[in-house]
């Protein structure tokens, strides 16, 4: 089972990187402004929560006040710049992504706690396979 609070306090460490990068009060990404940098920053969220932290589309709308279609919209536009290799959005997340990195690894915790968390499930279910083949076989 995940750590909400590690989550949340992850959450928290990106927008608060992303919002510094882009010079963004929380309550201007939170709200329906449409100006371009609020978009870029919001759309810089969207993506690193999404990519680099496999957090579900509705999940992500939740925490920045969003429809999912619109988290998804911001997840395909950023792929779409990066793999385009717009300068400004490579610049923009490589930026962020080191900054967070030199922070203490935010986003290298939270994918090792979502790896052990599989392994507990993937162990939990073998366990409860290896119980139930135990008990037909002493029940013959």
């Amino acid at each position: 089972m995940k750590n909400n609070t590690i989550i949340e306090e992850e959450i928290n460490i990106i927008k608060t990187a992303v919002n510094e990068y882009y010079d963004l009060k929380e309550k201007e990404v939170l709200s329906k402004d449409r100006h371009r940098n609020v978009m870029e920053g919001r759309r810089l969220i969207c993506y690193i929560l999404r990519h680099d932290l496999g957090m579900k589309f509705q999940n992500i709308a939740k925490c920045l006040n969003l429809n999912h279609s619109s988290v998804i919209y911001h997840c395909k536009t950023l792929q779409g710049y990066l793999d385009n290799k717009d300068s400004k959005a490579i610049k923009d997340y490589n930026f962020v992504i080191s900054s967070l990195n030199a922070d203490n690894t935010t986003i290298d915790l939270v994918k090792n706690i979502k790896d052990i968390d599989k392994d507990l499930k993937r162990l939990t279910q073998k366990k409860d396979r290896l119980i139930m083949l135990l008990n037909k076989k002493q029940n013959i």
